[in-house]
């Protein structure tokens, strides 16, 4: 993000205009970033002579528990969940860094998992888990679907049955969970965000033992 004092108030005059949550997301991430924070945050005076920026700080330090695109299970997804040896498991991308909070998850062959995968940032991120070893294959499939005029309808997931399980694209402050049984072969199953370019550093792995 630009840090220059007249960037500052290009995103201060956002504030004064009604906003949807994807946009709201994206004028906290940017006022949250390094280069724009530098300017208000522990600056009293500068809030004070900025009433609409102090409002929304105080509304964005009490955040809502995304629940979007979660909250209305279908009955199956319920029966899933009530398993006595489920594993859940809760990811989110991290606003700024294009990187997943959670970079390592240990569950056992065959267990029932849910993923629940929450993207709080102002970019839209996916989650995809592929077979061992096919991390940078899928990954760089991702990124030739830049090219592809249908690939952002399908969600950047390439076609290849390497792909074990991958959430939707997902919009900012959305989120999606992944019901399914770990595979019964033991290994590390990599997961990543296959939109073009973040798998590079957006990605983890899954350890089936």
């Amino acid at each position: 993000y630009l840090g220059t004092p007249a960037a500052m108030e290009a995103v201060l005059a956002v504030l004064d205009r009604p906003m949807d949550t994807h946009l709201k997301y994206a004028v906290q991430t940017s006022l949250g970033s390094a280069t724009l924070a530098r300017h208000w945050k522990g600056k009293p005076d500068f809030l004070a002579s900025h009433p609409s920026l102090a409002a929304f700080v105080k509304t964005w330090n009490q955040p809502n528990k995304i629940t979007k695109g979660i909250d209305k299970p279908t009955p199956e997804e319920k029966k899933f969940d009530q398993q006595d040896n489920l594993k859940v498991v809760e990811i989110a991308a991290v606003p700024e860094r294009l990187l997943f909070d959670v970079t390592r998850i240990e569950v056992s062959a065959g267990q029932p998992v849910k993923i629940v995968f929450t993207n709080p940032d102002a970019t839209q991120h996916n989650l995809v888990i592929v077979q061992p070893g096919a991390l940078e294959e899928i990954g760089m499939a991702g990124n030739e679907m830049a090219k592809d005029p249908g690939g952002f309808a399908k969600g950047f997931v390439p076609d290849s049955p390497k792909i074990l399980h991958h959430t939707r694209l997902l919009e900012p402050a959305t989120a999606e969970a992944l019901r399914f049984h770990a595979p019964e072969t033991p290994g590390v199953y990599p997961y990543l965000c296959t939109f073009p370019g973040h798998w590079i550093v957006m990605k983890g792995e899954m350890v089936v033992k």
